[in-house]
């Protein structure tokens, strides 16, 4: 089983219905914030039932010495379950999980947006509603194709999840 740590409940919607929509076995979990020990404690609490382990992070806001820092961290907290077996991975989210939403919504330059969320509610005609329920249903909708053709971060999420998934 695959357990991906995400930053928001809306998150987990989308990252629960895309990995449906695949036909990926995982659990998704909100993370509940930016706290590295946090997301230490939460991978340690579920390795036993989850030899892979993905953590999707957020660049919007975040600067690059808080994200390096943090993938330093998990990496070396957790360098033990990696000994025995656990794949470990945290991967950068170019802005947003809406920027991924875009790419999949034709959007040409999705990660270069700076008010991800802003730009989705405008090409969903004010109809974003940041939900766990509505992500889901977006991640139903979406061409995969086009979205990783269009965001490099959320081709190698796919790429992650493809390899982890084979070596399971």
């Amino acid at each position: 089983m695959i357990a991906i740590f995400v930053e928001g409940d809306s998150d987990v919607g989308f990252i629960d219905g895309l990995c449906r929509r695949l036909g990926i076995k995982c659990r998704v979990y909100n993370l509940g914030g930016n706290r590295p020990d946090k997301a230490v404690r939460k991978a340690r609490a579920v390795a036993e039932r989850s030899q892979l382990v993905v953590f999707l992070k957020d660049t919007h806001n975040l600067t690059d010495d808080f994200l390096s820092g943090f993938e330093r961290k998990v990496y070396s907290d957790l360098e033990d379950l990696r000994r025995e077996g656990n794949k470990i991975r945290v991967l950068r989210v170019i802005k947003s999980v809406e920027s991924w939403i875009l790419a999949g919504l034709c959007e040409q330059n999705p990660e270069g947006i700076d008010e991800p969320v802003t730009r989705l509610r405008s090409k969903l005609k004010g109809r974003i509603v940041k939900t766990e329920h509505f992500y889901r249903r977006l991640a139903r909708k979406i061409d995969v194709e086009h979205a990783a053709d269009r965001s490099e971060s959320f081709r190698e999420f796919l790429k992650v999840l493809r390899v982890l998934q084979s070596s399971s």
